[in-house]
C-alpha cells in the first residue's frame, strides 16, 4: 500500500531520436503529450501514444496504441530524490 503523495500532471514532454527527420539538432525531436480532462474549455483531449510491446519485432507490429488517461509522479522514499513519473493508459 502506498502512503505518499501523488502528484498529478496534464502534459510532458517526450524528447526522442528520429534520424529520418533532420528538421532538429541532427534528429532530436520533442513532442507535447496531452491529458488534459479540459482542454481551451472545449472538452478533454487525451493524446495517443505508440507503446513497443513486442521488443524483438523491428517494425509497425512491435506496437500497440494507447490513450493517455493521466500522467502523476510518486515519491518512493523520504529522499526527495528519485522522483518517479508514470502515465496511466
Amino acid at each position: 500500500v502506498y502512503e505518499g503523495r501523488i502528484h498529478v500532471y496534464n502534459s510532458t514532454c517526450s524528447t526522442f531520436f528520429a534520424p529520418s527527420d533532420l528538421s532538429g539538432i541532427h534528429g532530436m525531436c520533442h513532442e507535447y503529450i496531452h491529458s488534459c480532462p479540459m482542454w481551451r474549455n472545449a472538452g478533454p483531449c487525451y493524446d495517443c501514444v505508440f507503446i513497443v510491446t513486442n521488443p524483438q519485432s523491428e517494425d509497425m507490429s512491435s506496437l500497440d496504441v494507447a490513450h493517455i488517461l493521466c500522467f502523476f509522479f510518486i515519491q518512493v522514499s523520504r529522499n526527495p530524490l528519485p522522483m518517479h513519473s508514470y502515465s496511466l493508459v
